[in-house]
């Protein structure tokens, strides 16, 4: 078959259906609910590539762009359909996200979780390796020693969590947890020792596996005994095995992941790579005139100077997230993060 070379990304509006349908073929884990939640809340950056021939729209590609507080927005559901793979539309799609964010949406932060095979796209287009994250499988039966000084219990209020959240470092990620727990339709856990939050865990279903994470908590005890408890539910419901997403910095270092920190019997299935863009420093002296002020950052974060301007915003969101991962055991999963 000749495909027709005029190819033109457009917005979706609420229709999901060609994200379904890629997240499909690709063997990815999101539902149907899923996707129409997240076309329905961002109609507006929910994108389709799309071949003309004829008369005939062909929908070849998929991406959204999801506004997460007031600076910062992420990059998620970058299909494309198998056929029409080699013929520039990721790179298409991937232009257009960027001129929404940075345009339409104001952003100063832009992110993404990246396979290995876009990784050099992404890094192409400004994109920054941050850290690794291992997508892993766990049976639901498996035997966690507990913390038997905590009580976890389910909730629906993610309000009561801020306090914890801030508490470790992780006020930046309020608005991002709120938006996983509103468009994932996920279940929400709590540890509490003597009656005050030591962790927090989420989890909803998945069209393959159910999805664990984020895991967040203040120790490792804290952690296995929320997985513990997760791990149970699903079990209860007659689910064999579940997905978790774990940093890297929870394994021994090394070419290949061994030793996970805080639980054992992971089978690690694909790796992602957490990347940011973020804007152009001026590492040029400041402009005491017009007060900007200097400011020297951690060397986690790559960049030592920067004038206290806009830019900013990006430079504190990496270098607060590098400094806050020893408490986020597993992530949200690369469509929301």
């Amino acid at each position: 078959m000749k495909y027709p070379e005029t190819l033109e990304i457009k917005l979706a509006g609420t229709r999901y259906q060609t994200m379904l349908r890629l997240s499909q073929l690709a063997g990815w884990n999101q539902t149907a609910e899923q996707l129409e939640k997240l076309a329905s809340e961002f109609p507006e950056s929910n994108l389709i590539a799309v071949y003309h021939q004829e008369n005939q729209d062909i929908p070849a590609g998929s991406g959204l762009v999801i506004p997460i507080g007031e600076s910062m927005a992420w990059i998620g559901m970058i299909l494309v359909d198998p056929e029409f793979r080699r013929k520039g539309i990721a790179s298409a799609i991937m232009q257009r996200c960027l001129q929404l964010a940075e345009n339409t949406l104001n952003c100063r932060v832009i992110g993404l979780d990246a396979t290995p095979m876009g990784h050099h796209v992404y890094q192409k287009l400004g994109f920054e390796p941050s850290f690794q994250i291992w997508r892993c499988t766990m049976a639901t039966n498996e035997s966690i020693a507990i913390d038997s000084g905590l009580v976890v219990e389910p909730i629906d209020d993610l309000t009561v969590c801020f306090d914890f959240i801030k508490e470790i470092d992780f006020g930046y990620k309020v608005p991002w947890f709120s938006l996983i727990k509103k468009l994932s339709l996920p279940y929400l856990w709590v540890a509490k020792q003597n009656h005050r939050i030591a962790g927090l865990i989420m989890s909803r279903p998945g069209r393959l596996r159910p999805h664990i994470g984020p895991l967040v908590a203040e120790s490792s005890a804290v952690a296995r005994t929320l997985l513990a408890s997760v791990l149970g539910y699903w079990n209860s419901k007659g689910k064999l095995e579940v997905f978790i997403d774990i940093p890297e910095f929870h394994f021994e270092k090394g070419a290949n992941p061994t030793g996970c920190s805080f639980i054992q019997n992971v089978e690690i299935s694909r790796p992602f790579i957490r990347m940011y863009r973020m804007p152009q420093v001026d590492q040029s002296p400041p402009d005491k005139t017009d007060g900007a002020k200097e400011k020297t950052e951690s060397e986690n974060t790559g960049v030592l100077k920067m004038n206290l301007l806009p830019a900013d915003i990006a430079v504190e969101f990496v270098s607060n997230e590098r400094d806050s991962l020893k408490y986020l055991f597993a992530c949200g999963g690369p469509e929301l993060s």
